[in-house]
């Protein structure tokens, strides 16, 4: 955000304020105003941040300021959001809160500020008000922002000309699949006006004009399947990569097992969180070992590894999602009879594909 006179009580609030939202919330909308009594009473710390929280029925962007400010808005429900490290939230209508909350002087602020002014600008617009203007023209936000845009819009969306804002959302051409979010996290802007040809994409060459959705620095993709109807330890499934999308597999997670699969678990060594090259406390054997090992390994010669790579990974997404179906089936039919044994099975599924996708991703290695 551009806000530099932050007000806070007690330090602000930072990092801490997402899981106490994960811990007390049991719908995103209570967990949107959750947030809001949150920062209005402690303040957050940090320059900004926009949190997504969502359920099985709502989507939320929830945009912060440094101090005490905040606004969300409620994604419809027939369209797809694209954030990248910048808001998105545009036009506010702070009457319709069933698709708006945030705080009640967040518009008045801005006028007093000198960053919204109603006769010159129309609308009120809050990215427009808060965001910091040199991130508002980076290109490294809104090109990945339209590059997530174009693989999911019913309309044609034109690249950004510099400071363009792109949409809050938009509407997409299809009813979207688990796979079609893989796809996206796994962008590096090929076959399009941003294509860099045959440079690495997760390198520092000249022919990177802007920061691609996986880059250089991602160190996990994550997709999570929320779905109303079942037994939320069924219907919650997280679907994780380790390291970079584009080289590694989405695995599967029900939120209902009892026991992480082993080769997920690893410490982060001390001052990781600190250091820009952070290390692991790890065995050759888990999985964030193995998988960044492949991730280096393809990135040495990254046009002649990566198709051979990226062939395995989706015939093994394929089989994943083959069986899907019939785990949950399963689960379905005997959920009511012998939740134990439900819970020990989708845990023993869950270990299986993370031992299958490390014993395949050794094998491209070696």
């Amino acid at each position: 955000s551009r806000e530099d006179r932050p007000e806070l009580t007690e330090g602000g609030i930072g990092p801490m304020l997402r899981y106490l939202v994960a811990e007390r919330a049991s719908t995103a909308r209570q967990g949107v105003k959750l947030v809001g009594s949150l920062v209005e009473y402690y303040g957050y710390s940090a320059s900004g941040r926009t949190l997504t929280i969502c359920d099985p029925r709502e989507a939320w962007q929830v945009a912060l300021v440094n101090g005490k400010l905040w606004c969300a808005r409620r994604v419809p429900d027939d369209e797809v959001a694209v954030l990248a490290n910048s808001y998105g939230i545009h036009e506010v209508d702070m009457r319709d809160t069933l698709n708006f909350l945030g705080s009640r002087g967040v518009i008045e602020y801005a006028r007093r500020r000198g960053w919204y002014n109603q006769l010159r600008h129309g609308t009120f617009d809050f990215e427009r008000a808060y965001a910091n203007p040199d991130r508002v023209l980076d290109p490294n936000q809104r090109n990945r922002q339209w590059s997530g845009y174009r693989h999911v819009s019913q309309m044609g969306i034109s690249p950004p000309e510099k400071g363009t804002p792109m949409p809050f959302s938009v509407k997409p051409r299809r009813k979207l699949k688990v796979e079609d979010m893989f796809a996206l996290l796994r962008d590096h802007y090929e076959n399009s006006p941003y294509d860099i040809g045959r440079a690495n994409p997760h390198g520092s060459s000249d022919a990177i004009r802007a920061r691609t959705i996986c880059c250089g620095s991602t160190n996990h993709g994550d997709v999570f399947q929320l779905r109303t109807g079942v037994p939320v330890q069924i219907g919650a499934l997280w679907w994780l990569a380790y390291w970079r999308p584009c080289s590694s597999p989405f695995l599967p997670l029900y939120f209902g097992v009892n026991q992480v699969p082993e080769q997920f678990d690893f410490q982060a060594a001390p001052g990781a969180c600190s250091q820009s090259r952070s290390s692991f406390q790890t065995e050759s054997d888990k999985a964030i070992e193995v998988f960044r090992n492949l991730t280096l390994y393809v990135d040495q010669d990254y046009w002649n590894r990566i198709p051979k790579v990226r062939a395995a990974w989706e015939e093994f997404e394929r089989v994943s999602f083959a069986i899907q179906p019939m785990v949950e089936q399963q689960a379905l039919s005997n959920w009511k009879r012998d939740r134990k044994t439900v819970i020990e099975a989708l845990g023993r599924y869950c270990q299986g594909t993370a031992t299958g996708a490390i014993q395949k991703a050794r094998g491209m290695i070696d």
